[in-house]
């Protein structure tokens, strides 16, 4: 509207003509009009000035939008897939087509596929995302703090005078993790007649613990939730140097089955271990526990790339990995008559490393068999730092000891944090790498929890203990533990 009224009211030519012709008058007239124009304009909104020459450049922009492959709203990580097998694809159409392979046609039909398809961020590239990896990180770390769990239970045995054979029995660990340690057995509590019989040892002695465990974890946007059962057995010797001095070692065994989420595949488990161990006394309270584990991991993987209706395609592998473990204990118990306060302290630091590795198609002949990936080489790490109070009741029964406990720990995850998942498509004659991010892990959160412990003649023992962890987003999280003692 402005362009159009500027010519006709006379703007810079007509006022150009009439300066030559020196009219003052209509100089003047002229001039306050294209300044009253001038003026009018610069007070529009940008939208109504320029209207037409603004719609150009939206005009211009719409067409490289559309040339992406993005045929519906890619997140973030379905780009990175899209955009990785796409220039593969790329390369693999260089290669004269006498000369591929079975598995690089299977590729460029993948991408053939993915291209067609209005919902490819979900039919396509959620499959070839390798987001279930992530959880053979989190099953590693359970089961080596489970391994080094079962030898702490063993020297909170010796802490309150077990010695000889002691068979813990079995403890059962609802949702994520275990319960912890028999932390409620150092009073024994004055008047019991079997006090001296509980308090007898030997310099050596041989354990046996087991221990089953549940977790479950949420789905997230960056990594599959899952559903694992763990069972581990662990098996040791130690000796007493000194009546406050105890050194041993144990040998481990554990079996882990994790169901992911939505039928998204599985990782399972099978390790072995060797711990290094010993707790020592200072003075009558206070006391100081060391454990290094060190432990060899396979893992079974299946990893659904399709399902029906597009294909029946998963992807298979056995990795292999190490892990390591380091934890010191401390704690101070203070006793006023039946009642014990105990202040605790305890840091771990745990390692795992899985091998490289490279998948194969559990249906060599279906689509997708050539959209497999290669990974690369894991490094999860973990350190924590946990201080505890508990309260602790002990009552003199006719037949041994009652114990009764809380507990209240506040516990800080300082080195585990978000990590990057690197891989390849096994097909790309490129080896173009792309990475997936997993979630961060939650910093701070508190352990609760509640305990009843029999404490009877000739190292006899029953306990329960249910603890709750509260502060960790996306889990469901209660645990049960109970178990059984006796000495010969």
């Amino acid at each position: 509207m402005v362009q159009s009224n500027t010519p006709k009211d006379g703007s810079k030519p007509v006022v150009g003509n009439h300066s030559e012709c020196h009219l003052p008058f209509h100089l003047v007239v002229a001039g306050t009009a294209a300044l009253a124009i001038l003026l009018f304009s610069l007070a529009l909104p940008p939208s109504a000035l320029g209207q037409e020459q603004e719609e150009e450049p939206t005009q211009e922009e719409e067409p490289t939008q559309e040339e992406e492959p993005t045929q519906d709203d890619l997140t973030a990580r379905q780009q990175e897939v899209a955009r990785t097998v796409q220039n593969a694809c790329q390369a693999v159409r260089q290669i004269p087509e006498g000369e591929r392979t079975s598995r690089q046609d299977d590729l460029i039909d993948v991408c053939e596929a993915a291209a067609a398809d209005p919902n490819a961020g979900t039919n396509y590239y959620d499959g070839l995302a390798p987001d279930e990896v992530a959880a053979q990180g989190r099953v590693s770390m359970q089961t080596l703090r489970q391994q080094m769990d079962n030898v702490s239970s063993r020297m909170s045995d010796l802490r309150a005078g077990v010695s000889g054979v002691s068979t813990r029995g079995l403890s059962l660990a609802m949702q994520d993790g275990q319960a912890p340690p028999a932390l409620y057995s150092n009073l024994l509590g004055g008047g019991a007649s079997s006090d001296s019989d509980i308090l007898a040892f030997s310099q050596w002695g041989v354990f046996v613990n087991g221990m089953v465990t549940q977790s479950r974890r949420d789905t997230t946007s960056g990594e599959p939730g899952f559903r694992r059962r763990s069972y581990g057995l662990t098996a040791g010797a130690d000796y007493r140097l000194t009546s406050d001095a105890v050194v041993g070692a144990a040998i481990g065994l554990t079996r882990t089955d994790t169901d992911l989420h939505n039928n998204a595949g599985g990782v399972d488990v099978d390790g072995y271990s060797l711990s290094l161990y010993g707790t020592r006394f200072l003075g009558d309270a206070f006391y100081v526990e060391g454990i290094a584990t060190l432990g060899r991991n396979r893992y079974d993987t299946v990893r659904t790339v399709f399902s029906e209706p597009i294909g029946n395609q998963s992807a298979l592998a056995r990795p292999k990995g190490n892990e390591y473990g380091l934890g010191l204990n401390a704690g101070y118990d203070r006793a006023n008559g039946p009642w014990t306060t105990s202040y605790q302290a305890s840091f771990d630091h745990l390692r795992t490393e899985i091998d490289a590795y490279t998948e194969r198609p559990s249906h060599p002949d279906n689509l997708g068999a050539g959209a497999l990936l290669h990974i690369d080489g894991q490094t999860i790490e973990s350190t924590t730092a946990e201080a505890a109070v508990q309260l602790a009741y002990a009552s003199s029964q006719s037949w041994g000891v009652m114990h009764y406990s809380g507990r209240l720990g506040l516990e800080h995850e300082f080195g585990d944090r978000s990590r990057l998942i690197h891989a390849q498509f096994q097909e790309d004659p490129t080896n173009t790498t792309f990475s997936l991010r997993t979630d961060s892990p939650d910093r701070t959160y508190l352990n609760l929890g509640v305990g009843l412990t029999a404490q009877m003649a000739q190292g006899r023992a029953a306990y329960v203990f249910l603890e709750s962890v509260e502060g960790r987003s996306g889990y469901s999280h209660y645990q049960i533990d109970v178990g059984v003692r006796m000495e010969f």
